[in-house]
């Protein structure tokens, strides 16, 4: 009931409106009549409105046809201030071209977000959509593609909780956090059971596709998108179905059908996903020709897609309007995380979006599947680099209105398949674990949280589809890994820890949406295990810093030295110390070499482990210009901090060159405290090995590091 007196509150707002003064990001009609009659208005008359802003920048929008001899151009104001506007046409009225006027916007106060914020856009280079204020956007769709024909009841329930079908799945779905509804309006479509018509009547007077448009659908729609739009929730919208263009020579017909769904919806928060399905038997290049214009009449330039099938590749990627990645990985399907992780790395980087995978409860001719499936392609999408997902259940991706409805995307009408729209409202999957699964994002910095092949090293785990995978920000405050059901036991370590901070780890079970913590703390220079799943189910594993770590910073291990021996530059090798490790772990995060006097080279510095003499941590110092510490030496910090275990021997060289920077060959040294221990200098052989020359506390070079104690 809340819900209905919000949404009836809100209608004022969003109503068509003369008035002079409008709140941003909202719609205002500016209604126009015309001095002439015309045979065919929708075909005869282009009209357009440029709107200038208090600031004076330009935005241009086409107008609509609105039955009769009325016209609109439909404008949503982004700018606080008196706004200018004047229109044009390609006829001569005096009624449609030239009619200029104004209205003063101002600022919103209100609860729906996009208007708060501004409509969705798509920055370059991010992984993610983002509100107008650059605040991130988490994709959480409900697919309704019958949601502006008469399958989905504008005006009637048979569900009591509900004073129309409609309304009621908004209202449902909003509270259940999805935050994008998405339909399409099947205007470009005659096949049997995805007619485009609504209450209303037919898209086309008499079956004239393409030339007899019957303006009432499109005000029915209106309602509806109005209604989404109250309901805070962003509408996803496409034109029709692929496969109805499959000819060049249809193309013209589609992009003006297009342009005039653009004049009508514009001015809500909405996307463009042009299409529903170019698949193989679709005109591709004609799609993306059409979806390259709409993106280019948008006055808002929002973000505009394509929705592909399963099958095809991604053809525009590189196009400037293809806003974001729109993938379908089909029904009753199982991938591994590297479809969408192939996706994630393309170039140019574009953001990522699963809008259609595995319906829930999806029937047979189109596939069917196990709700375990729905599940599992949600979180592998977004652990893949998916910036949300788009869920569909059968029974209202095609509304079914009750058992005796006819459709054939309900399947046969009272069959033990059939499912009604009110019951899908309710399923395990979109009822309960996809909220479960957007609360879960929603708590952290999801868009700072980047798939990271490193951040978990697995032992014995899966490398098919099922394999694990995990996504971490990256200071790796957050880690959260994916592993999908199996019947395999397995186990891992998460790598790279944050230094200044202690970790919680828990298990998150992505059925019931409940935490169960496995340690408050863990130390932060060991690797954090990855117990065995709890059961052979789905499971998400987090390890999130608390922050209650007293940070301390880094502090070089050789807190003196005494410059001895002779200066040389005589051979090409690697020359050093031996250091022991003390009681406690060390995190390693720069490596620095003694700066001589007229040095000026780049030196390679590695620590290597004695027992293996392979490379643990390796950093590039440049001597060139550089300023050295109190000490005499100059750093260079890792790429990722590397750990020393406890007691444990290594070698502190740095890479010389024959007639390159000079060197003290016997440097007397002291370390800070118990960190470690030099034991005597070092220097490499021909084959690689090292020969330890002299006793404790002599080096070559030197060399140092900073480090923390664990």
């Amino acid at each position: 009931a809340a819900l209905l007196v919000l949404a009836a509150a809100l209608h004022c707002v969003l109503a068509r409106s003369h008035a002079p003064t409008v709140a941003l990001w909202n719609a205002v009609d500016i209604t126009l009549t015309s001095a002439h009659t015309y045979e065919n208005p929708y075909l005869d008359v282009d009209l357009n409105g440029t709107f200038i802003s208090p600031s004076g920048i330009s935005m241009q929008t086409p107008g609509f046809w609105d039955g009769n001899r009325t016209w609109v151009v439909r404008f949503a104001p982004n700018e606080t201030g008196t706004w200018v506007y004047r229109t044009a046409a390609n006829v001569s009225d005096p009624g449609l071209d030239g009619v200029s006027g104004s209205f003063a916007a101002v600022a919103y106060a209100g609860p729906i977000a996009a208007m708060n914020r501004g409509f969705l856009k798509a920055e370059p280079g991010e992984r993610y959509l983002q509100y107008g204020d650059g605040t991130p956007f988490f994709w959480l769709g409900d697919t309704h593609w019958s949601g502006f024909s008469t399958a989905e009841h504008l005006y009637d329930s048979n569900d009591p909780r509900f004073k129309t079908m409609f309304e009621g799945m908004l209202q449902y779905r909003r509270q259940q956090g999805y935050t994008v509804w998405k339909a399409e309006t099947f205007a470009n479509n005659n096949e049997a059971g995805n007619y485009p018509i609504n209450e209303a009547g037919p898209a086309w007077v008499g079956n004239g596709f393409f030339a007899n448009l019957n303006v009432s659908f499109w005000q029915n729609i209106d309602v509806r998108v109005r209604l989404a739009v109250e309901n805070d929730l962003i509408v996803s919208i496409a034109l029709g179905i692929g496969r109805s263009l499959t000819d060049p020579s249809m193309e013209p017909a589609h992009r003006r059908l297009s342009l005039y769904l653009l004049a009508r919806y514009a001015a809500f928060p909405v996307v463009w996903i042009t299409c529903q399905e170019y698949c193989a038997s679709a005109c591709g290049a004609c799609w993306g020709r059409i979806a390259a214009a709409l993106h280019a009449a948008d006055p808002y330039h929002r973000p505009t897609s394509l929705h592909n099938c399963y099958e095809n590749p991604i053809a525009f990627h590189n196009e400037s309007w293809y806003s974001f990645v729109t993938l379908q990985q089909g029904h009753n399907m199982v991938s591994s995380v590297d479809h969408w992780l192939t996706q994630y790395a393309a170039r140019p980087f574009k953001p990522v979006l699963e809008d259609e995978a595995n319906y829930e409860q999806l029937i047979k001719e189109y596939g069917g599947g196990a709700e375990w499936k729905t599940r599992q392609s949600a979180w592998q999408a977004v652990i893949g680099g998916a910036f949300g997902f788009t869920y569909g259940g059968q029974g209202i991706w095609w509304a079914c209105w009750n058992t005796s409805y006819q459709n054939f995307n309900c399947g046969p009408a009272g069959s033990e398949e059939y499912r009604v729209w009110n019951n899908t409202l309710e399923f395990p999957v979109g009822g309960t674990q996809m909220p479960a699964f957007a609360r879960f994002w929603q708590s952290m910095p999801w868009w700072r949280i980047l798939p990271d092949d490193a951040a978990v090293a697995w032992f014995g785990a899966p490398t098919d589809t099922q394999r694990p995978f995990q996504k971490a920000d990256p200071l790796h405050e957050y880690i959260v890994a994916y592993l999908p059901q199996t019947n395999t036991s397995y186990s891992g370590q998460i790598m790279g820890l944050n230094p200044t901070s202690t970790y919680a780890t828990a298990w998150f079970d992505p059925r019931t949406g409940e935490r169960t913590p496995l340690s408050t703390a863990a130390p932060p220079c060991r690797p954090i295990a990855v117990p065995a799943k709890p059961s052979a189910d789905d499971w998400v594993f987090l390890a999130s810093a608390d922050g209650s770590h007293s940070a301390r910073p880094p502090t070089p291990v050789m807190t003196s030295t005494t410059p001895g021996g002779t200066l040389r530059s005589d051979s090409s090798t690697r020359i050093g110390a031996t250091i022991v490790v003390g009681s406690q772990p060390l995190l390693v995060t720069a490596l620095g070499r003694y700066a001589v006097p007229g040095n000026r080279l780049a030196h390679r510095v590695q620590i290597v482990r004695a027992s293996f003499l392979d490379v643990l941590a390796e950093a590039i110092v440049d001597l060139a210009g550089a300023t050295p510490d109190p000490l005499g030496f100059v750093y260079a910090s890792l790429t990722a901090p590397a750990v020393l275990d406890a007691h444990g021997r290594y070698y502190l060289v740095t890479e010389e060159t024959e007639g390159g920077d000079q060197w003290h060959d016997n440097i007397g040294t002291v370390l800070n405290g118990t960190l470690a221990a030099v034991v005597s200098a070092v220097y490499s052989t021909n084959d690689g090995s090292f020969i330890e020359d002299g006793g404790p506390g002599s080096a070559y070079g030197p060399v140092n590091f900073q480090a923390t104690s664990c």
